[in-house]
């Protein structure tokens, strides 16, 4: 991603650490379960997959301070970041452009993977944007398992 930023004259974001492309003031849009696991403790995985975008409230500062970095799941703009969150982790560790949102579904830009659910032009299995073992390849993933997505070209 930080590369992808350079080539296009961007002075950020510049680290290869995926956690750091998310800092609060960058992210636009976080799943529900993610915003309640931090203020309620852990979220088992499947409760986090299966997240809808609706904003938890907690208190008037905590919310305050969320709430302005927040859009509605159809706002979502193309080369705006996601994130998938490992739960073995504990952390975002796989981060990809967007391509599409539609609220149901993100179509996807993104490295360090493989061709599984990968897109053609036809919706059909796509050969890799880049080949090599680890490919670049446009996939569709479903907006459940996407647990955070930041903005970083206003």
């Amino acid at each position: 991603m930080s590369w992808c930023f350079g080539q296009a004259g961007y002075a950020e974001p510049r680290n290869p650490w995926s956690p750091a492309l998310f800092p609060e003031k960058r992210v636009v849009w976080r799943s529900s379960a993610v915003t309640a696991s931090k203020h309620a403790g852990n979220v088992h995985k499947s409760e986090a997959v299966y997240a809808t975008d609706r904003m938890v409230s907690f208190g008037a500062a905590s919310r305050s301070a969320r709430t302005a970095h927040r859009l509605p799941r159809n706002d979502i703009q193309v080369g705006d970041i996601f994130g998938i969150h490992y739960s073995n982790l504990r952390r975002i560790a796989h981060v990809g452009f967007v391509d599409n949102w539609d609220g149901t579904w993100c179509i996807t830009v993104e490295g360090n993977t493989n061709n599984t659910g990968a897109l053609g032009n036809d919706s059909s299995i796509a050969n890799p944007i880049r080949a090599g073992p680890d490919g670049v390849y446009r996939k569709r993933r479903p907006v459940r398992t996407i647990h955070a997505v930041a903005r970083w070209i206003d």
